[in-house]
């Protein structure tokens, strides 16, 4: 092999490397709940959102529905560079009242943040939202509870769910 051949064949590899660093995956937690109990169907809390935030703009979602389905990652390529530094433990769909959309989970520090893409302009996938999300555990997993809430920790912007 010539000098010529040896650094284009150098150039494909660094290419093909660089395009495997950029896919998306999902990284096995053991000690966060949401990758296991997450999926399924929940309601808007009335009770304790008023409690938490009567104001909260999170609080006109009535119904949210959450899928584990790794293979939505796919969809999201056209976003991975800003995805990529990301610890992501969860991606599926994300319904809510009735309009589904891609989303993910990332952990930092022990602490969990939704990013969903609603129909935007910011990219093909559509427009980002994230929401820290934490999930507590009943005895009885019928009154497990969900919460959303401000990424930034401001008050009166969290909301509650139950399981529907």
């Amino acid at each position: 092999m010539n000098l010529k051949q040896t650094l284009t064949f150098a150039a494909v590899a660094g290419l093909a490397a660089a395009a495997v660093a950029w896919q998306l995956s999902i990284t096995p937690v053991y000690k966060n709940p949401l990758p296991k109990h997450l999926a399924g169907n929940w309601l808007l809390d009335k009770e304790m959102t008023i409690k938490l935030a009567p104001e909260s703009r999170l609080a006109k979602f009535g119904s949210l529905s959450f899928t584990n389905d790794t293979n939505v990652l796919d969809k999201l390529s056209n976003v991975a560079d800003r995805l990529k530094d990301k610890n992501l433990i969860m991606a599926g769909m994300l319904t809510i009242d009735g309009n589904t959309h891609p989303y993910v989970i990332h952990e930092k520090e022990g602490c969990s943040t939704l990013i969903w893409f609603h129909q935007g302009v910011d990219t093909k996938v559509g427009d980002p939202v994230a929401k820290c999300i934490n999930l507590i555990l009943a005895a009885d997993s019928t009154n497990d509870m969900l919460f959303l809430g401000d990424e930034t920790g401001l008050r009166n912007s969290s909301v509650c769910y139950k399981r529907k």
